[in-house]
């Protein structure tokens, strides 16, 4: 048993009911160059879970709205977006009139929020880190609170 799975419980309360950020501000410059655990959240749903080796990096990642390497904008495009846009604003993406990681962010930043839990133990593995991911991914922090993005049978 790692470190962190003994400490699975305050891990989950943290990323469940710690301090809520909101995508719309500046991602904290104390987050560059360390690993931990997130959440995002639209209100009081959760939306996605996430892993990182630089918690800076990837939030940053999702507030751009920039598909490239990003599951996250993938399926905020993919599940959210798309099914909103209309039929001339879905030809002026294909024509590259419409920059689809423009929209992304827009919603990014007025939808989302997150929370996180910075893992400082330096022996932690990325192994570790997504043993963790994949728990909650699985069980969810709570009863019903399992991630959408991450469901198998989300809409």
């Amino acid at each position: 048993m790692t470190v962190l799975t003994k400490r699975i419980d305050e891990i989950k309360v943290a990323l469940n009911a710690g301090e809520l950020h909101t995508f719309s501000n500046e991602i904290p410059k104390h987050l560059q160059n360390v690993k931990g655990l997130y959440t995002v959240w639209n209100r009081d749903m959760l939306k996605y879970v996430g892993v990182s080796k630089n918690l800076g990096e990837r939030l940053q990642k999702h507030r751009s709205g920039s598909r490239s390497g990003d599951k996250f904008n993938i399926y905020v495009f993919d599940r959210i977006i798309l099914r909103t846009l209309t039929q001339d604003q879905i030809n002026s993406i294909a024509s590259g009139q419409l920059k689809a990681d423009i929209l992304i962010k827009k919603y990014v930043q007025d939808n989302y929020s997150y929370r996180y839990i910075v893992l400082n133990e330096t022996h932690v593995t990325k192994a570790d880190l997504c043993s963790i991911e994949t728990k909650i991914k699985n069980e969810g922090l709570a009863e019903n609170s399992k991630p959408y993005f991450q469901c198998k049978n989300a809409i």
